[in-house]
């Protein structure tokens, strides 16, 4: 039986040779290794396509949104120039002497009384009558009067482009009657508030 049917397997594989006839899938055809054809396809399949294109489109995303921000930053930086340039373009006084150890230039914007300091032009307000006999010239922290908390003694100042010393310094309780800054010597006197504690600080200025 076996010779006999591998006789008849060599004959069908001869026919087959002779008349073009393909012959039906082996086991061994069945079990063979796959192509790298078929293997790239498995590889380049959609969903491997999809996951890389959103990893790309996230980069995108991430490096647009870096890219808004400097452009962002660039904006605010420039609107910042432009407004301390006209500032000093409307103020020049306040820059004299910058290159002379003065450590604060500011300038005498308008006068009168509370509502006057609340204006928040940007410099000084002279109250509207003198405190202990000397001028006084106080101007809201966030309004420009923060350099006051950082004056010491002997620092200069510059004010309406006329120089000053600091020849002393109080701090005060808000809400203190004028007595509170008797006997500061002086003949200027600037005031400005400390961001907590309900204090005040008082800097006695001497022309130079």
């Amino acid at each position: 039986m076996t010779t006999t049917s591998a006789r008849m397997g060599r004959l069908a594989v001869v026919v087959a040779l002779a008349t073009g006839v393909a012959l039906a899938p082996t086991i061994a055809d069945s079990l063979a290794v796959p192509s790298r054809e078929s293997i790239k396809v498995t590889i380049d399949s959609p969903s491997v396509e999809s996951a890389r294109t959103k990893a790309e489109r996230q980069e995108a995303e991430r490096l647009a949104h870096i890219e808004a921000a400097r452009v962002a930053a660039e904006q605010a930086a420039g609107e910042a120039a432009a407004v301390e340039a006209a500032r000093i373009a409307a103020h020049p006084e306040a820059t004299r002497g910058a290159a002379s150890a003065v450590e604060w230039t500011t300038w005498v914007a308008n006068s009168g009384g509370q509502d006057a300091v609340d204006a928040c032009t940007g410099g000084l307000t002279r109250w509207f009558e003198p405190v202990d006999g000397k001028t006084y010239l106080p101007v809201h922290r966030e309004c420009g009067g923060l350099p006051i908390l950082d004056l010491q003694l002997g620092d200069r100042v510059l004010v309406d482009g006329a120089t000053y010393v600091v020849t002393d310094a109080r701090d005060v309780r808000k809400g203190d009657s004028y007595e509170a800054a008797a006997g500061l010597d002086g003949l200027v006197l600037v005031q400005t508030c400390y961001p907590t504690g309900g204090r005040m600080r008082l800097v006695a200025l001497t022309p130079a």
